[in-house]
């Protein structure tokens, strides 16, 4: 059986001078790491989610391959599926609490982010197409 550590980032050449590329790719692992219903759920991702970081004016591209995931630069392009907002907004996700591996919207994070999708400083393009691909990214970026 394939353990987390076996799991494959990488950061294409032109996402490498992307901070935000490697602080993505980071989190991925080492959460991976440290929970295999995590490392389950990105060994069967398939899709790809564009992340636009409005205060840094950058984008990268997640493209997830089923135990596989590729980062490129996404400046200048638009995919169906797009988070845009604040650089910090965009980390904050990774503080969304899980109860039973799922996302918990109510409760103080999770309210904070409805509120700032409410007040447009959290955009989320196509999520309603692609609501399973976004819970599972949600849960394979949340640290808890």
């Amino acid at each position: 059986m394939r353990c987390a550590q076996d799991i494959q980032i990488d950061i294409h050449n032109d996402a490498k001078d992307i901070g935000l590329s490697e602080l993505i790719a980071s989190l991925i692992k080492d959460n991976c790491n440290q929970n295999t219903k995590k490392y389950k759920i990105f060994s069967n991702l398939k899709g790809d989610v564009q992340i636009i970081a409005k205060d840094a004016d950058i984008s990268i591209i997640l493209s997830f391959n089923k135990g596989k995931l590729t980062i490129y630069n996404g400046y200048g392009k638009s995919l169906d599926f797009a988070i845009k907002a604040d650089s910090d907004k965009i980390i904050g996700l990774s503080r969304i609490k899980l109860f039973w591996s799922y996302p918990l919207l109510f409760n103080k994070e999770g309210i904070g982010i409805i509120k700032d999708m409410i007040a447009k400083d959290i955009e989320i393009k196509g999520i309603l197409k692609r609501i399973i691909f976004g819970i599972n990214l949600l849960r394979i970026i949340s640290i808890y």
